[in-house]
């Protein structure tokens, strides 16, 4: 955390007493020594194109560490201990839709990015991957379902993409399927779609 983050903090909970959670901004730092900055903009004030825009967008972008959540919040809702990664989607989703909110619109963290990190292994990240789909929904306000297959299709292309890179061609099948099922609208991603094509020509040449 940067320094006197926590005096910026502490004023900010003051002068709105009555806010559950706080989205701040964050820095990454990459290898190369390069940062990216990453800060919040005012939000959404209609909660489901809020939860829309978090879960299909990723904006707001909130971090572990770049956020402040109430302790009463935590004491009711706890993080899903059965997910090795994104556990943390779930509770941030929970917390825009039934939470009073604010932003903090400077980066409090930095974030070192790096090759080993949970999020970029392929065998933790794939297992219960899209199990995470319905632990988001189950915490959130039934008008949300609207855009339940458009995550769900989110998350499937990703796990794709992770499975194609980790030359695991059976299971991006499948991942690839389940997204086109959801959203037949990717189809016309042709990045994606150029990649499940030289999977099929593949199983074809074998």
């Amino acid at each position: 955390m940067k320094d006197g983050v926590l005096n910026l903090i502490e004023q900010h909970i003051k002068s709105k007493p009555t806010i559950e959670f706080i989205i701040a901004g964050h820095s990454s730092v990459f290898n190369d020594g390069k940062v990216r900055e990453y800060v919040p903009k005012e939000l959404i004030k209609d909660t489901v194109k809020r939860l829309k825009s978090y879960l299909l967008y990723k904006s707001p972008s909130i971090v572990n560490g770049g956020c402040v959540i109430h302790r009463k919040i935590l004491n009711k809702y706890r993080y899903p201990e059965k997910f090795r990664s994104n556990e943390d989607i779930p509770v941030f989703a929970q917390c825009l839709a039934s939470s009073q909110c604010s932003v903090l619109p400077f980066s409090i963290v930095l974030i070192h990015k790096h090759a080993n990190s949970l999020r970029n292994q392929y065998n933790i990240v794939n297992k219960d991957a899209l199990e995470l789909v319905h632990e988001v929904f189950k915490r959130i306000p039934p008008e949300c379902n609207i855009f339940e297959n458009k995550y769900y299709a989110k998350r499937s292309i990703s796990l794709f993409r992770a499975a194609f890179l980790a030359g695991d061609l059976e299971s991006a099948k499948v991942f690839y399927k389940l997204a086109i099922k959801s959203q037949w609208s990717l189809i016309f991603n042709l990045i994606y779609t150029k990649k499940a094509i030289s999977l099929w020509l593949k199983n074809l040449g074998s």
